[in-house]
């Protein structure tokens, strides 16, 4: 069934309302019995269940808590949220920028079309540009200089 836009408002608000409450309460959780790092695990396992119980769809809980921590709080503390759900965010980072890389030049994202390629093409043509232009400057200094 097809929520409406105010159902999945509350939702979403609902979603950040008890990450908000367990990232707080993390600590004191962490703290009820020292296990090491398995102890941390088992933390963050029951922060992502107790989150999807609020609405079971990992992807959509993901999907508003990187809107929230990312674009409206700018929080730096994210460490929930990777530890809870870093499984999705890896999985969404890959499927949406499928076979693209940055340009070593200008840091565009683009697609390559050669298994080297490091240079968008516009960058490409632009060195081509340049390497050309220096070896008519070198050829001409070794023809005028005889």
């Amino acid at each position: 069934m097809e929520k409406s836009p105010l159902e999945l408002q509350n939702i979403n608000l609902k979603i950040i309302e008890k990450y908000e409450e367990l990232d707080k309460k993390k600590r004191f959780m962490m703290n009820k019995s020292d296990g090491g790092s398995e102890n941390y695990t088992y933390v963050y396992q029951v922060i992502r269940e107790e989150i999807l119980k609020v609405f079971n769809d990992p992807v959509h809980v993901t999907n508003v808590l990187v809107e929230y921590l990312y674009n409206q709080k700018k929080s730096s503390h994210k460490t929930t949220l990777w530890n809870s759900f870093g499984d999705v965010m890896v999985s969404n980072l890959k499927q949406n920028l499928g076979n693209s890389i940055l340009c070593d030049r200008c840091n565009e994202r683009f697609e390559p079309t050669k298994q080297r390629q490091a240079q968008c093409l516009e960058c490409q043509e632009e060195i081509k540009k340049e390497k050309a232009k220096l070896r008519k400057i070198k050829f001409n200094k070794k023809n005028s200089g005889s």
